[in-house]
């Protein structure tokens, strides 16, 4: 044997030392005897494409929910290949997929409240439409005709079907100005006219129409939304910026409060502040273009508010 060095016996008291002060601890962890009684969450089925680029959609549907603490069902309509700057492709899912995947929601979850976007075909509007009207729920529908980078998401054959349909069956009604002029073929340029079309998509069946104005010219945004016998607008300030998904954000906030109990009237005010607080925290990505991060309105009250909402 050779004697150990003074090299070695540092070493070893190093380690002895270190044996020495480490004491762990041998005592086991503790768990609550019971488990907490899960917490009853609206459910609100969303209809709708999927967006790979994950910034509207039912990815942007989804976002809005987690925000509120609220659940959501997903039935997808069509897979969409784009980006922030670009729609390169969309698939539509069959009317019979789409109805398996209704039937499979419908016979499991109780469904507070629904929001429908995008539905790329006639025979999906058809399906959908069928299933919608065995349900007695809110129901936001958000006429998706293209994507915000270009590019058409609803087939021409199928826009008649929608007002048809879909739109006598809607609580709220969430078109933009270049849907609205699409959809009914009149201008929507000045108040009035934009007042003309509410009327006249009331009159098609529409119970709360929303005319969103951010496609409007001037610094100045205004909505307008009503019923036949009354009409308010919003107002916001316009930002320099570009963004992607603000539609789905926008409807899917109406969907969440009417599924927590508020009226139409309030669901829009409260759906517009949402949405102006979203894009005043937003998630640059891409080319650029603004994501809507969402806000927790469910836990803040400054969101829940009726500024801007005035009558006309």
């Amino acid at each position: 044997m050779f004697a150990a060095g003074p090299l070695a016996t540092v070493s070893t008291r190093r380690r002895r030392t270190a044996r020495l002060a480490y004491r762990p601890s041998i005592r086991p962890m503790t768990y609550p005897n019971a488990i907490s009684k899960p917490a009853a969450s609206p459910t609100i089925l969303l209809i709708g494409g999927s967006d790979s680029s994950g910034g509207a959609g039912l990815q942007a549907d989804l976002r809005v929910l987690s925000s509120y603490q609220l659940a959501g069902a997903c039935v997808v309509t069509a897979a969409t290949a784009q980006n922030t700057g670009t729609l390169v492709a969309v698939q539509p899912l069959s009317a019979k997929q789409v109805l398996t995947q209704l039937d499979a929601v419908l016979d499991d979850l109780t469904i507070h409240a629904v929001k429908v976007g995008m539905l790329a075909s006639p025979a999906i509007v058809r399906a959908v439409a069928g299933r919608l009207r065995q349900l007695r729920v809110p129901i936001v529908l958000d006429p998706v005709l293209t994507a915000s980078v270009g590019g058409a998401l609803l087939a021409p054959a199928a826009r008649q079907l929608m007002l048809d349909h879909l739109l006598p069956l809607a609580t709220v009604f969430t078109p933009n100005l270049p849907e609205v002029g699409t959809l009914l073929g009149l201008p929507v340029s000045s108040l009035s006219q934009r007042r003309t079309a509410l009327r006249c998509l009331t009159d098609l069946g529409g119970h709360w129409v929303l005319i969103k104005g951010g496609h409007g010219t001037g610094k100045r945004l205004l909505d307008l939304f009503g019923t036949r016998s009354q009409t308010f607008q919003l107002t916001a300030t316009r930002l320099p910026i570009a963004t992607h998904g603000t539609g789905c954000t926008y409807a899917s906030a109406i969907a969440a409060e009417l599924a927590l109990g508020s009226t139409p009237q309030h669901a829009i005010a409260c759906g517009h502040a949402y949405l102006q607080a979203a894009l005043r925290q937003p998630l640059i990505l891409g080319k650029p273009a603004v994501y809507c991060p969402g806000f927790p309105v469910a836990i803040n009250a400054e969101s829940r508010h009726w500024r801007g909402l005035n009558a006309v």
